[in-house]
């Protein structure tokens, strides 16, 4: 017969156990394996996070690369301002306007700003045009008639000191372009 020190000894010691394994099995059932998926599930998020950024980066790549191709192929080298390329339909159609007059050249189409809106594109810029007072406002007058929808927002016309027939005329210019063709 054993004492009943040593029964309640043992009583202790399986009660310590089921306690111990009750307490384990709620760790592991409410603690550790909800944190484990949720590691998991932050892991996976981070895939695919990672993933996506990698695509994005990727695009981006390519913008720069476009962007780079479109400047060396436009001639518009490493200065800060943006200029109309003379290839562009827009630069062609004014300066055929400009050449109908002899006595009138273009100095430079700066473009400031393009608005690309649900039927059109507008374009505001800047055009310098050199010529007489009088071919200058033939200049304008025939921009009028052209197909080019357009708006003169400022007009400055300086004369040239060294010249008093010729004036320097620098037109601050909104256009509509409607239409693919007209828009490049």
């Amino acid at each position: 017969m054993q004492s009943p020190n040593k029964k309640l000894s043992q009583r202790e010691s399986i009660l310590g156990f089921v306690t111990l394994a009750v307490l384990l099995f709620g760790y592991f059932n409410y603690w550790y394996i909800p944190h484990q998926r949720s590691v998991q599930d932050d892991k996976q998020k981070l895939v695919t996070v990672e993933s996506q950024l990698q695509q994005r980066s990727t695009l981006v790549g390519d913008i720069q690369r476009r962007l780079a191709a479109s400047i060396q192929e436009n001639n518009l080298g490493n200065d800060s301002k943006e200029y109309l390329p003379a290839s562009r339909h827009l630069g062609l159609v004014l300066r055929q306007i400009v050449g109908e007059d002899p006595s009138l050249t273009t100095n430079s189409i700066k473009l400031i700003k393009t608005d690309k809106q649900k039927e059109f594109k507008e374009v505001q810029m800047t055009l310098e045009i050199e010529g007489t007072f009088k071919s200058i406002g033939s200049f304008v007058e025939r921009l009028e008639n052209t197909r080019i929808m357009s708006e003169v927002l400022k007009i400055d016309v300086l004369r040239i000191p060294t010249d008093l027939e010729r004036c320097i005329a620098k037109l601050n210019l909104k256009v509509r372009l409607f239409g693919d063709e007209d828009a490049e």
